[in-house]
Parts: structure tokens; sequence; C-alpha cells
């Protein structure tokens, strides 16, 4: 584990210590929440508040480039970040060996099947959410919204619950915390 160094540690410990955590008035809608995170044009802070608003158990990364340089703040403060909400990081587009947003290795089917291995596979958090999917665009999130919740094994009961994620939304999550 790499530590923070300076004004990055500190960044990192003030974005998270403005956003308490709450307690969840629907704990059950939210262990079958499945969000698809547009990456396009998001700020730091309100990534941040949506993290800590839902607390996602997975976050799974469908960009060709996993980019968390956002307004200031690096991957390592991220990864750190991850880390001390409990939330579990995987690089699915990179596992699969994807080069292009048009690589044949990115589709649905194909990343549906390694999340739910990659989720089955640590019994103790198992299929169960909030799991974040981060994509680079409009068009890339409302496809994996509509293909995605019903190819991802086992399903909740009762299914999964889709929310889509994006800068205007992050944004007036940050300004409910």
């Amino acid at each position: 584990m790499e530590v923070l160094e300076g004004a990055e540690r500190e960044r990192t410990r003030s974005i998270a210590a403005g956003f308490p955590e709450q307690l969840s008035l629907f704990p059950e809608f939210e262990s079958r929440m499945l969000g698809f995170v547009d990456m396009s044009d998001v700020a730091a802070e309100s990534f941040v508040a949506v993290l800590n608003e839902f607390r996602p158990q997975w976050i799974m990364d469908l960009r060709v480039v996993p980019f968390f340089d956002l307004g200031g703040t690096s991957r390592r403060g991220f990864f750190q970040l991850f880390q001390q909400l409990g939330i579990q990081y995987r690089d699915v587009s990179g596992r699969l060996g994807v080069t292009s947003r048009r690589d044949v290795k990115l589709n649905a089917e194909v990343a549906a099947q390694l999340m739910s291995e990659m989720m089955t596979r640590e019994p103790e958090r198992g299929l169960s959410g909030p799991v974040f999917v981060l994509l680079e665009e409009f068009r890339s999130v409302s496809v994996a919204a509509m293909t995605l919740p019903p190819l991802l094994q086992p399903r909740p009961k009762g299914g999964w619950v889709s929310r889509v994620f994006n800068a205007a939304t992050l944004v007036d999550a940050s300004s409910n915390g």
C-alpha cells in the first residue's frame, strides 16, 4: 500500500471528512443497486460525495483508460479512499485486455461474466451492491444500464435496480451532503 504524501493526503481526508456516513432508509434497495457512472466531466468532490452516500461494495471500471485525476485529486488518493470506505475496485477492461472503446472484448456478455466471477470469488461480499460501474461517455452508460443488469449472475432477490449518475446528478448528490 502506498502512503499519500502531504497535500494529497490532506485533500483526500478533507474531501472524505466533509461527508459523514449516513444510514440508508432503504437498505434492501441499496443492496440491489447497480449504479452506472458517466465519468466524463465529473468533479472529484461530487464523485466522493456519491461514494460516501451510497458506499458501494464494488466499483467495476469499464473505461479503457481508468483515469482518476479529477480536479487535482490523484489516482493514488482515490485508491486510498476506496480502501478507507471498504470498496473493492476492479479494472474490468484491463483484465479483459481491452485497448480501445471499439474492442470486441468489451461487450456486455463478456464484461458481465467477468464481473460476476470477480464478485462471487469473495463470498464475504458476494454479488450484492451497491455496485458502481464506471464508464466514459453517456452512450456507453445508456447501453450498459440496459444490457448489464440481466447478465450479472446470480441476480439479487428482486433483481438489480439500475441508477445512472452523470456530472449533473453527481453535483446534486454532493449538494445534499
